[in-house]
């Protein structure tokens, strides 16, 4: 007979018989079989959860993979963005916005008499470069 171990009520670890006692007409071997049976029964859910596990694992990577890919492409369209925004303002405009930056204080929403800036673009989704 296969014994497993258990918790025992003594706080330490106890033995716990894997089968039943024999009752009258039963043989060991049908006892046996029974315990093989269970066993089988046990090893094809513990598979079954596993695949399971596996499939919900590999579809969360794909989403990941598919949010990183928007991710990357949406970090290259603003640094492409911030790289023309540079170019085009003028060097009293930088040095304002470093100033600004050193201080902590938000950025001012007036802009000095007689410059203009372009209205700023919304980045489209599909015309970002493909990974």
């Amino acid at each position: 007979m296969t014994n497993i171990r258990a918790p025992s009520t003594t706080g330490g670890i106890g033995v716990l018989p894997l089968t039943t006692p024999l009752v009258d007409g039963e043989d060991e071997s049908s006892s046996g079989a029974s315990v093989v049976a269970i066993d089988n029964k046990i090893e094809q859910a513990m598979d079954l959860v596993k695949s399971h596990l596996m499939y919900a694992v590999r579809e969360e990577v794909e989403v990941l993979k598919e949010q990183i890919k928007e991710l990357i492409e949406k970090n290259s369209q603003l640094e492409q963005e911030n790289n023309l925004l540079k170019t085009l303002a003028s060097p009293e405009q930088l040095a304002q916005f470093q100033a600004q930056l050193q201080t902590g204080s938000p950025p001012a929403t007036t802009q000095p008499q007689g410059t203009t800036q372009p209205p700023a673009q919304p980045a489209s989704q599909g015309s970002g470069p493909t990974a």
